[in-house]
């Protein structure tokens, strides 16, 4: 799944690794766990397979409790619903890259 530009059509990449979104990245992946980290890749990864349009913030729902999303809100963002939100962006932008 390649993530484009709306409006000139380039190809997006490089976000994760630099700048305040990389850096946003980085703090995410370092409060959680590999185990976390692994469920939550793997229940995107079963969700946008051989998808060819997602929209990131119809796939986790409004309440997160007993997904592995879960840990992004109480781990990585700290019980902050904005900075949740964010982390939960930049990992499905992480998906999309990999697909």
């Amino acid at each position: 799944m390649t993530i484009r530009d709306m409006q000139s059509g380039e190809i997006v990449s490089g976000v994760l690794a630099s700048g305040e979104r990389g850096r946003t990245y980085q703090l995410l992946c370092s409060r959680l766990s590999p185990v976390e980290l692994d469920d939550i890749r793997n229940a995107l990864d079963g969700r946008i397979k051989g998808s060819r349009i997602e929209t990131s913030s119809w796939i986790p729902g409004a309440d997160w409790q007993g997904t592995p999303y879960q840990a992004i809100y109480e781990k990585g963002a700290r019980m902050n619903p904005e900075l949740a939100a964010l982390m939960f962006g930049l990992i499905v932008w992480e998906a999309f890259e990999r697909h």
